[in-house]
């Protein structure tokens, strides 16, 4: 493995070729986490709206069993 070589005051590296690949299964991975990290967390936003929507509507009926109560 060759490494990263930069030389001091140069604005050019080089990478060789082994850890150039090395690099992009890196950043590779990194972004599949990210895209399974996105896809759980809508997942679950999913499930929390589809939650309040139904804790909303057994509100109304429970509002509308008390109006019929009390009339």
């Amino acid at each position: 493995m060759g490494g990263i070589n930069c030389r001091p005051g140069k604005m050019a590296c080089r990478v060789s070729e082994d850890d150039q690949e090395e690099y992009r299964l890196e950043y590779a991975h990194v972004v599949k986490n990210v895209f399974r990290y996105i896809e759980m967390f809508s997942h679950a936003n999913a499930l929390v709206e589809e939650l309040m929507f139904l804790e909303q509507k057994d509100t109304e009926r429970s509002s509308a069993l008390i109006s019929k109560a009390t009339c």
